[in-house]
């Protein structure tokens, strides 16, 4: 797709008679990301055995949020050009911690190019099996715009705290040696 990349897909309207596209709706999909590794954690799982020790993963919403973001204001951009949408497809909590890190305006959704489709991955727990359900949860509509904008000109934190980082750092590093 030239400049453009790659969209995880597409819906088109086409006309096979004309041979064209009379319009279309892009999707990107985004899973939270994780740090560390849930691989010993899976492999006694998968083993039934028991988990020796602390598990060493988290979410990694900021990384989520440092790509998906991106992906979103780059390919938002043309999409305003086309006079298209795209729809973000994330998890309720993944849209939370987005808008609670950047605080976007939320726009009409007809008004809007950026369009985050939200749903709920819910446990049900039946007598004989537990299944995972997606549930819808909402909908809410941006710019390519205004992600950008709120994204480069949020209020920084003090310079003493990130100074303060530093030095742990620097701290626990001189304490592995």
């Amino acid at each position: 797709m030239g400049k453009v990349g790659n969209v995880d897909f597409v819906v088109a309207d086409v006309d096979m008679e004309a041979n064209e596209i009379r319009n279309f709706i892009s999707a990107e999909l985004q899973a939270v990301d994780i740090t560390g590794s849930v691989e010993p954690a899976y492999a006694a799982i998968t083993l039934s055995e028991p988990r020796e020790g602390k598990c060493c993963y988290n979410f990694n919403y900021a990384n989520v949020r440092k790509r998906f973001v991106t992906q979103l204001i780059h390919k938002g951009f043309f999409h305003h050009h086309w006079k298209a949408k795209m729809v973000a497809v994330v998890q309720g909590h993944i849209y939370e911690n987005i808008r609670k890190a950047i605080h976007f305006a939320e726009i009409d959704p007809k008004k809007s190019n950026v369009l985050f489709l939200q749903y709920d991955l819910m446990l049900e727990q039946g007598p004989e099996h537990e299944e995972y359900h997606v549930r819808y949860k909402g909908i809410n509509g941006t710019t390519h715009n205004e992600l950008m904008m709120s994204a480069l000109y949020s209020t920084p934190p003090p310079k003493e705290d990130f100074c303060k980082r530093i030095l742990a750092q620097i701290r626990s590093s001189n304490g592995k040696r």
